[in-house]
């Protein structure tokens, strides 16, 4: 199966579908900040809901993504473990709010610019 240069990931090609990494991963973080976002509507004011980012990590998953880019090691990505100690870290600051979406402690946001994830 062929790979071709797409965005930041690589597209398999295979019976002229092509299948963008890039936006799958973007559509899966979306519907885990959804989900995020019913679960604690469900939960109620005392359970806390969140979603934690564990940082773009160095893993067996990614590395197929981007053996064949001539600077993978030199890409900035950091060990599995420090991802898990980023979430480790996130869970146990003491303003943690429901409902929200974090990165090594850091409230982030749930919404970007032009990504339509918005509604006005």
């Amino acid at each position: 199966m062929p790979l071709l240069k797409c965005n930041f990931l690589w597209c398999l090609k295979k019976d002229n579908v092509y299948h963008d990494g890039s936006l799958v991963y973007a559509q899966a973080k979306r519907g885990m900040i959804e989900m995020t976002d019913m679960m604690a509507k469900e939960a109620g004011p005392d359970v806390i809901v969140t979603s934690v980012h564990p940082g773009w990590c160095r893993t067996p998953g990614l590395k197929p993504l981007f053996e064949q880019h001539s600077s993978y090691e030199s890409l900035n990505f950091r060990p599995a473990i420090e991802g898990a100690y980023g979430i480790a870290y996130s869970l146990i600051q003491p303003d943690l709010k429901t409902a929200e979406f974090y990165l090594d402690g850091d409230l982030q946001p749930k919404h970007k610019a032009m990504a339509r994830t918005e509604v006005d």
